[in-house]
């Protein structure tokens, strides 16, 4: 061998040397890549985990101004919080009110009307919309409470005995 042929296989293998360098250096390249990749989709994730909690923090925050309700009285701020009742469109205190007038106070139902005005301009409108008469019907109705009173009116006056199982 020619010294030209000896420097041509050195040459050669320190080629082929550095092509494994370059192909180790590219693997550990794309193994970056990959692991820069998983942190970006896993940070990704993060980020629209906090997104979507945030949204559903702004919805409850809604959620809370619409049943909720503040004002100040004497100096301090009073704050009356409502339940949503699912299927209504009224709160249940606004419903146990309207029942409560008729079944206490033996109200009729344009009276309690009248009354959950009065209740909502002292409280600042905090009741929103008032039922109507017949809204309020339909609850009594619902509940069995007008068969229930009317059937113990009967009776009034008379030495009847009345009782009701539970």
């Amino acid at each position: 061998m020619t010294k030209e042929s000896a420097k041509i296989k050195r040459l050669e293998a320190l080629l082929a040397k550095k092509n494994e360098k370059e192909k180790a250096a590219s693997a550990k390249i794309k193994k970056l890549e990959a692991s820069i990749m998983a942190k970006d989709k896993s940070s990704k994730k993060w980020k629209d985990k906090y997104k979507e909690l945030k949204k559903e923090s702004k919805a409850k925050d809604t959620e809370l101004k619409k049943t909720s309700f503040e004002s100040e009285h004497d100096g301090g701020i009073v704050r009356l919080a409502f339940t949503p009742v699912k299927g209504h469109s009224f709160w249940a205190e606004v419903i146990a009110l309207a029942v409560c007038m008729y079944i206490r106070m033996g109200c009729g139902f344009r009276s309690i009307v009248n009354g959950l005005e009065l209740f909502n301009d002292f409280l600042g409108g905090a009741l929103g919309v008032i039922p109507s008469h017949q809204t309020i019907e339909n609850w009594l109705l619902k509940a069995g409470i007008v068969e229930y009173l009317d059937s113990c009116n009967k009776f009034r006056g008379t030495e009847s005995e009345f009782s009701i199982n539970l």
